[in-house]
C-alpha cells in the first residue's frame, strides 16, 4: 500500500475521531457509558464512509503451479483408414489419455484435423482432404507459452496447402511426430495431377497435361491411356527408373461433340505394384458452340476493313463477313453483331434493319461518312457537318468501366483520319480513349461505348485503324495485345444484356473430393435484390428414381446450396423460388476422386525432417512408451511455480456499505429509543 493511501486513512480515523469526540463528549462534565457508546458509533460510520471515500487497494496473493500445455493432433483424413491405421490411432490416443505420468505433467488438450482443425470429438477418418501446416498454425496461435511439444499423430500425407516440411522451419514449438503407416517404400507409378481447361470450343483442339511421377529403383513401363467416356482416344508407351522419376505427357484433343467430356486418364500397372487406384484420374471438359458471326459493311475499300477482320477472327470462334452495303441480306444468315464503317445513306436498310432486330453495332467513322444521315439516326452524339479533316491521336483512358482493356501505348500510336467539326454528345458514354490533336487533349471522345434502348453500341470517330494494328506488331512482335483489344469490344457488344430475375452460379464439374457448391441470385419485379426469397433446389442423378429437395441459404447478395453430400455420378436440378414459382434449371457432373487415396504408405522421411527443424524426435506407432518416456523424463517442459497478485479496490468491498448503513441504523434507532431525537 502506498505511503499516501497509509497517510489518508491515518487523517480519516483522526477526523472521525474529532467528530465523535466534538459531537458526544466535547462540554460535557459528565460522561455515560451511553455517550461512549454514541460517541464509537459516530466514530465507526464515519471512518468507514472515509475509507470508502479513499478507496484504497487491497492486494491478495495466490500461488499455483502452471504445467506445460500438450497440444495433441491427431490426423482424422481418409487416408488413415485406408492405410488400415484407423484402429491403431484410437488405441495411441487411448493410451495418452489414460497415461498418469503425462496427465499429472501436462495440460493436454486433444484436436483432429483434416481440411481444418476442431477440437477432438469422435474420430471418423473418412475426410477428403489434409492440410497440416493449417493444423500446426492454428495450435501454435492458441499457445500462451513460449515453448510447448506437439504431439502430431498422421501418416504425413497432405493433399493440399502450405507445404508443412517447410513452414517448420522457423516454428516456435516443438513437434514430436507419430507415424501412422507403413514406412517401407513400395515402388508406384501415379498420376500427379491433370491440367485441362474447362472449356473447350467445339472442332478446335483443347491441350490436356497429365504429370506423373515414379516412387522405386528398377526400371518399370507400361501405357499410358486416354479414355473420352468410354472410348479410347489416345495411348503411349511411359518408361520410369530412379533416374528418369518423372514425365509430363502434353496431349492435344479435338472437341468433336458439344457437352461436358468426362475425361480418364489411365497409367497401366506395372506387374507387382500395391497401389493402384492413383494409377487412373479423371477429369473433364465442357464443349461449348460459340461461334459469333460478325457482318462487316462497308461502301468503300479501306485497309481498316483487312486489319479489323483478321483482328476480330484471330478467335477462332468468330467469324467474319466483310460485305458491301448494296449486298447486305439479314435474311441470308444470321449476325450477332454488325460493324458499320463510314456510313452513308446507302445504310438505310442496315439501320432499319439493326432497329428491328435490336442488334448491338459498332460504328467506326471516318473522312467518307454522310453526317447528315448519321446524325438522324442517332441520339446519343452528333457531329458538326463540314467537309474538312484533322488528324486525332487516342488518349487511354483508366476510368473506363465496362469492361477491363490493357493500356497498349494508345499515347504513341498514330493518329486517326477524322472528320472536322464539333462532335456534341448526349446521354452516358462510357469513354474508352479520348482524343488529342497536336499536343492538346480534348474531352472529345475517341473510342465509347454506351446502352441504349436495350442494346450496346461502341462508335470510334476515325479511320485508319489498320496503322494501329502495324504500330503495335512493330512494338511487340506479334498483333496479339492489338486484337485481344480489339477482341473486348467485339466480345462487350457481343453479349446480351437480358435481365433475369432468377439467376444461377454453377460449374458444369466438380470435382468428388472438393467443396460443391450451386449458388443462386433473386430479384423482385423491380429487379431489386430479395433477401427474404426463399429458393429450393430439386435433383436427381441421372438413372435414379429418388428426387433431393434442399432450401438455399442466404449468404450476403446470393443464396447458396452446400451438395458436398452428393456421390459422383450426372445430377439434374431445377431452382424455383417458393413464392412466385420462377424455377430455372441446369445439371452437372461430379467425378469421383479421392486424393487421400493416392499413397501407399506413411512420409516417415519427411515428418522425421519436421521433427528435426524443431528440435523434437520421431516415433513409430509401435514407440509410443518410448515416447511418453521421453515427454514424462523430459527436463525441457516443467511445471512452472507462479504466484499472481490482484489489486481490489476497497469501494468493492460491498460489506463496507453493509456496516456503514448498520452502525447508522443502530445509531438512529439508540438516540430514538433514548429520547435524543
Amino acid at each position: 500500500m502506498q505511503i499516501q493511501t497509509v497517510l489518508l486513512i491515518i487523517l480519516a480515523a483522526v477526523i472521525a475521531l474529532i467528530t465523535a469526540v466534538f459531537q458526544y463528549m466535547y462540554k460535557k462534565k459528565s460522561k455515560s457509558r451511553l455517550d461512549l457508546l454514541f460517541s464509537f458509533l459516530r466514530f465507526s460510520s464515519v471512518f468507514v464512509l472515509l475509507i470508502l471515500l479513499i478507496s484504497p487497494e487491497v492486494i491478495t496473493s495466490e500461488s499455483y503451479i502452471q504445467k506445460v500445455h500438450l497440444p495433441v493432433l491427431i490426423d482424422n483424413s481418409g487416408s488413415i483408414r485406408y492405410l488400415d491405421q484407423d484402429q491403431v490411432a484410437e488405441e495411441l490416443l487411448s493410451r495418452i489419455k489414460t497415461d498418469n505420468t503425462l496427465n499429472e505433467k501436462y495440460n493436454i488438450t486433444y484436436y483432429s484435423f483434416s481440411d481444418k482443425i476442431s477440437s477432438l470429438d469422435t474420430l471418423s477418418f473418412t475426410k477428403k482432404q489434409t492440410n497440416i501446416t493449417e493444423a500446426l498454425k492454428q495450435v501454435s496461435e492458441l499457445q500462451d507459452q513460449k515453448e510447448v511439444p506437439i504431439l502430431l499423430l498422421s501418416d504425413g500425407n497432405q493433399t493440399y496447402g502450405f507445404d508443412y516440411e517447410f513452414y517448420a522451419h522457423n516454428y516456435p514449438h516443438t513437434i514430436y511426430p507419430v507415424v501412422l503407416g507403413d514406412t517401407a517404400a513400395f515402388a508406384d507409378v501415379k498420376i500427379d495431377n491433370v491440367n485441362v481447361n474447362k472449356y473447350a470450343y467445339l472442332k478446335n483442339t483443347f491441350p490436356i497435361e497429365v504429370l506423373t511421377s515414379y516412387e522405386g529403383k528398377d526400371p518399370v513401363s507400361g501405357i499410358l491411356q486416354l479414355f473420352n467416356g468410354n472410348i479410347l482416344v489416345h495411348s503411349e508407351r511411359y518408361a520410369f527408373s530412379s533416374e528418369n522419376d518423372s514425365h509430363v505427357f502434353d496431349i492435344q484433343l479435338l472437341a468433336q461433340s458439344i457437352g461436358v467430356q468426362q475425361l480418364t486418364v489411365v497409367l497401366t500397372p506395372f506387374e507387382g505394384e500395391k497401389n493402384r487406384s492413383n494409377n487412373t484420374r479423371r477429369s473433364a471438359v465442357e464443349v461449348i458452340d460459340q461461334k459469333t458471326n460478325i457482318a462487316l459493311i462497308s461502301d468503300i475499300k479501306h485497309p481498316d476493313l483487312g486489319a479489323l477482320k483478321r483482328a476480330v477472327s484471330s478467335n477462332k470462334q468468330r467469324t467474319v463477313d466483310i460485305i458491301d452495303v448494296d449486298d447486305f441480306n439479314p435474311d441470308k444468315e444470321e449476325y450477332q453483331l454488325l460493324i458499320l464503317f463510314n456510313p452513308t445513306n446507302k445504310f438505310e436498310q442496315v439501320h432499319q434493319y439493326v432497329r428491328n432486330a435490336n442488334k448491338n453495332v459498332f460504328t467506326i467513322t471516318g473522312i467518307t461518312t454522310d453526317w447528315s444521315y448519321l446524325n438522324a439516326k442517332h441520339t446519343a452524339f452528333q457531329r458538326e457537318v463540314t467537309f474538312d479533316e484533322e488528324e486525332v491521336l487516342p488518349v487511354y483512358n483508366d476510368a473506363f468501366q465496362s469492361f477491363s482493356f490493357e493500356d497498349i501505348d494508345f499515347n504513341d500510336f498514330p493518329p486517326l483520319d477524322a472528320s472536322f467539326g464539333d462532335l456534341s454528345v448526349w446521354g452516358t458514354l462510357d469513354v474508352l480513349l479520348n482524343t488529342r490533336i497536336g499536343n492538346v487533349i480534348t474531352n472529345t471522345p475517341l473510342l465509347a461505348t454506351f446502352e441504349q434502348n436495350g442494346k450496346r453500341e461502341a462508335v470510334l470517330f476515325g479511320e485508319g485503324i489498320w496503322k494501329w494494328r502495324s504500330k503495335s506488331f512493330r512494338d511487340y512482335g506479334s498483333y496479339e495485345k492489338f486484337d485481344k483489344f480489339i477482341g473486348g469490344v467485339v466480345q462487350y457488344l457481343s453479349n446480351t444484356n437480358d435481365k433475369d430475375r432468377l439467376n444461377l452460379n454453377y460449374e458444369s464439374f466438380y470435382y468428388g473430393n472438393n467443396k460443391i457448391v450451386v449458388s443462386a441470385t433473386y430479384f423482385d419485379k423491380n429487379y431489386i435484390f430479395d433477401k427474404t426469397a426463399q429458393l429450393q433446389i430439386s435433383l436427381k442423378e441421372t438413372g435414379e428414381s429418388e428426387e433431393l429437395t434442399f432450401p438455399l441459404v442466404l449468404k450476403n447478395n446470393y443464396f447458396e446450396a452446400d451438395l458436398s453430400s452428393l456421390t459422383g455420378g450426372d445430377y439434374n436440378f431445377t431452382i424455383t423460388s417458393v413464392s412466385d414459382r420462377i424455377s430455372k434449371s441446369g445439371k452437372f457432373t461430379i467425378l469421383n476422386y479421392n486424393a487421400e487415396e493416392q499413397f501407399t504408405g506413411a512420409n516417415y522421411t519427411k515428418l522425421e525432417r519436421v521433427a528435426g527443424q524443431t528440435a523434437g524426435r520421431v516415433f513409430l506407432s509401435s514407440q509410443i512408451e518410448a515416447l511418453i518416456k521421453t515427454l514424462g523424463e523430459s527436463e525441457k517442459y516443467k511445471p512452472v511455480y507462479k504466484s499472481e497478485q490482484t489489486k481490489t479496490p476497497l469501494i468493492q468491498w460491498y460489506w463496507l456499505l453493509v456496516l456503514l448503513v448498520t452502525i447508522l441504523a443502530v445509531e438512529w434507532f439508540l438516540r430514538k429509543y433514548n429520547g435524543l431525537i
